[in-house]
């Protein structure tokens, strides 16, 4: 029986040069990449101007999605994981949940971002953190397609 693969590639949503991380999707996609797969977004003014930039490619863009577990988790992606920028509005909200509050926080912001963007996207993944699968689950239950 004959295989069949679709290859994926990543893309920097975030980057500070995105018209060259855009002419790097674009070799990509001439080098036979079917699909990407973005680093988390957590601001839908980011995604926009990605998907404004990339329609002319023509391969499906797959937004990343890691719920947040708690401030200090917020403030480690933040300043210590590269491509990752969560806004100040969302670590402070992050911050105000308290420890007790931060993962049902964290859903929550993931809920609001995807039912934000849910019209304008080819799909989602979500990276639920610590292998918190349960987080996935609250999310995808949570946001009507």
């Amino acid at each position: 029986m004959p295989t069949s693969f679709c290859i994926g590639v990543a893309l920097y949503p975030t980057a500070e040069d995105l018209d060259k991380e855009i002419r790097r999707l674009e070799a990509k996609v001439a080098a036979g990449a079917h699909f990407a797969l973005t680093q988390p977004i957590y601001r839908r003014g980011i995604l926009h101007g990605l998907l404004e930039k990339t329609a002319r490619i023509g391969i499906p863009i797959l937004i990343g999605v890691l719920p947040l577990r708690s401030s200090r988790h917020s403030e480690f992606l933040h300043n210590e994981v590269p491509g990752i920028t969560i806004p100040d509005d969302i670590r402070k909200r992050m911050n105000d949940a308290g420890q007790d509050g931060g993962r049902s926080e964290g859903v929550r912001i993931a809920c609001e971002f995807l039912e934000s963007v849910k019209s304008d996207i080819a799909g989602v993944y979500i990276m639920p953190p610590f292998a918190d699968y349960g987080m996935a689950a609250e999310i995808i239950a949570s946001v009507e397609v």
